[in-house]
């Protein structure tokens, strides 16, 4: 937990890391000095020894609301990895619980800020209108539960549609407005696990989502937008995040495309 160093993330230059908290003492104590900052293995502790301004939280999902609590209790603003909670419920506890005592909250939900997927957003605007258009998107990789056996207790991370597909939900409803209707299901087994949502807006748009864990390949994300007058696509893969294409069609015969600009590159975690 912490904030982020200045010197490695030019974009927050008035940030500053001043402690790392985990309660694996050795992954605290090499990140504590890799960055220069104190390190420890208590929470309070931690809020106790460097009274900071904001505490990025990044445990596992069923930890979320706890430690929430706490950084308020210490008035301490927060930041916290998606999904915020489990429920609806402890969701609306974690926003009460910080608004009563004065704090900041707020979700990594970040997706919708790419660059590429806010391109996407300002074309479906425009060209799909108030008739929509038809989105499909995907998100696929190895079962993370191979590495830290919580992911694959769904009363602990959700499972694939709370902790993976949230990202395209998320996007959707800050893309397309208000759903009227959903449909989904989920395959569960022990190696993997596999959603697929459809949602229909109230513009006309429908969404079509995918998320799998256990996907026999690396991690990829994918998605597509059609509408009447334009198609558009990005694709990531092996980490980073490519370039795209915006096609224009228009009904005369003439389909005119024109290359984006090569979105930043992104490590994926």
């Amino acid at each position: 937990m912490g904030t982020i160093h200045a010197e490695r993330y030019a974009s927050m230059p008035d940030v500053e890391l001043v402690g790392v908290c985990d309660v694996n003492e050795r992954s605290a104590s090499v990140l504590g000095k890799l960055t220069g900052a104190g390190f420890y293995t208590d929470v309070q502790q931690m809020f106790d020894s460097e009274k900071p301004d904001v505490v990025s939280i990044t445990v596992p999902t069923f930890l979320h609301l706890p430690i929430v609590k706490l950084a308020a209790d210490n008035g301490v603003h927060v930041i916290c990895e998606k999904p915020l909670a489990l429920s609806a419920v402890e969701a609306e506890e974690a926003i009460q619980y910080c608004e009563q005592r004065g704090v900041r909250l707020f979700v990594g939900h970040v997706v919708r800020f790419f660059p590429s997927y806010r391109q996407l957003t300002e074309s479906a605007t425009r060209f799909g209108g108030v008739r929509g258009g038809v989105y499909h998107a995907k998100r696929a990789g190895a079962h993370p539960g191979q590495v830290q056996p919580w992911f694959k207790d769904p009363n602990k991370s959700g499972g694939v549609i709370l902790d993976l597909m949230i990202h395209d939900i998320d996007y959707i409803l800050g893309a397309f407005g208000e759903v009227s209707e959903v449909y989904a299901f989920n395959h569960l087994s022990e190696e993997l696990d596999y959603a697929s949502a459809t949602f229909r807006f109230r513009n006309g748009t429908i969404a079509q989502l995918e998320a799998f864990w256990g996907y026999p390949g690396p991690f990829h994300t994918s998605f597509e937008y059609a509408a009447r007058t334009e198609s558009y696509g990005g694709q990531l893969g092996r980490g980073k995040l490519a370039g795209s294409e915006v096609a224009v069609g228009e009904f005369g015969g003439r389909l005119r495309r024109d290359a984006s600009k090569r979105a930043a590159e992104r490590s994926l975690l």
